[in-house]
């Protein structure tokens, strides 16, 4: 009886010396992944911080390259080397000296409101005008469901009345899927067609007609920007933007857009080539 309380106590011992053993394994195990762990964040962080400190670093370069770039403009101006900076883009050359004029007159605030085409706003848009100097609104549907023709033209004269510099007025008359002023009779008994279908029918001959049309019923509703043509390259009929291209390849849709814009141009109205960057295939 002796012997075997003996053995009973010893076997106690033994189970309380291996669960100490495990839980002292299981602790030191703990901490060194703590460590490990610890060493990694640290990692981290320091890989961070030098990330941080390059990435200040490049928009300290940046903005001190942008500083460059505007004084370097700035004395070409003031300097009469305007000739030298025509020459590099052509294109818009012919504006410089009239901007100049413009952009010397205006304050920081004034800039900063230029680079903004914003959403029309459902009211107080001349408040807003006023307030905020924006470059431009682009209009949707609401804002000519419920307007006429001579109504929504009063009411886009009185928005540029209000604003110091002449601002973009821009819609979507793609036509087709896309038609936020021709889908409502007030304006236009039919929607505007698909580019694709008028492309099938008549070419590059039908779309620049329908081009001229759509350019005039904007314009005269005081629109001097149509946020079109659509110039992505899908022949996927099964892409969602496939209606709202001409469904052809890269050299036909290039030559579409060619005439597309340049119909615009002499009809003095501003195209904008979308969408990018593309992002459907």
């Amino acid at each position: 009886m002796f012997n075997k309380k003996i053995v009973i106590l010893l076997l106690v011992v033994m189970a309380f010396i291996a669960v100490g053993c495990c839980s002292l394994a299981f602790l030191m195990n703990k901490e060194s992944g703590n460590i490990e762990e610890s060493k990694n964040t640290q990692i981290e962080e320091n890989l961070f911080e030098q990330k941080n400190e390059v990435n200040q670093a490049n928009i300290k370069n940046i903005i001190q390259e942008e500083i460059a770039n505007e004084v370097a403009f700035n004395e070409a101006i003031d300097s009469e080397k305007l000739s030298e900076i025509v020459s590099m883009n052509d294109m818009f050359g012919k504006y410089y000296e009239k901007s100049k004029d413009v952009l010397n007159m205006m304050s920081i605030e004034e800039k900063i409101g230029q680079m903004l085409l914003a959403r029309y706003p459902e009211k107080n848009a001349d408040e807003e005008i006023i307030e905020l100097n924006p470059g431009g609104y682009v209009l949707f549907g609401r804002d000519f469901k419920n307007e006429t023709k001579d109504s929504i033209t009063e009411k886009i004269n009185e928005n540029q009345s209000k604003s110091k510099v002449k601002m973009f007025i821009g819609v979507d008359e793609e036509g087709g899927e896309v038609v936020r002023v021709s889908s409502y009779s007030q304006y236009r008994d039919k929607k505007f067609k698909a580019q694709k279908e008028i492309f099938d029918e008549k070419a590059i001959e039908g779309v620049v007609e329908d081009s001229h049309e759509k350019t005039n019923l904007l314009k005269n509703l005081g629109i001097n920007m149509n946020l079109a043509p659509v110039v992505d390259v899908s022949t996927d009929e099964n892409s969602f933007i496939y209606n709202r291209t001409i469904g052809k390849g890269a050299e036909e849709t290039a030559e579409y857009a060619k005439a597309i814009v340049k119909a615009m141009n002499e009809d003095k109205i501003l195209s904008t080539l979308k969408h990018f960057p593309r992002i459907w295939k």
